[in-house]
């Protein structure tokens, strides 16, 4: 990342795919998730921990994109009301999704130990 030159001088938004390269003290760029890389993420904590949360942030952002989607065709912004909705399910879906992993404790990864000749 830092031989290339540019994210050592990247100072605006960087939507990624959470790759810890992208999280070094020495960048000065904000962070953003990758919408697509989002949604697998929900997807694998839905078919991993069967947590409902991630069911409903994966709809969520579903039916946000789409309501985007249109507001955009139909050259009409979205009203502050409306914004506010959207928060605050936003916001209750993360709630949920605190309170499901607080009862369930993360699984250790099944690993296969590594040999000296792997």
């Amino acid at each position: 990342m830092d031989e290339a030159g540019v994210l050592p001088h990247f100072t605006g938004v960087l939507v990624h795919d959470s790759y810890a390269s992208y999280f070094k003290t020495h960048y000065d760029f904000e962070h953003a998730l990758c919408g697509a890389h989002l949604l697998r993420e929900c997807q694998g904590i839905v078919e991993h921990d069967k947590h409902e949360w991630a069911k409903q942030m994966h709809t969520f952002l579903h039916e946000a994109w789409k309501a985007a989607k249109a507001s955009r065709n139909a050259q009409q912004p979205l009203t502050a009301d409306g914004l506010d909705q959207w928060k605050d399910r936003y916001d209750a879906i993360l709630k949920s999704g605190e309170a499901e992993w607080a009862q369930d404790a993360l699984r250790e990864k099944n690993r296969t130990p590594r040999t000296k000749n792997a």
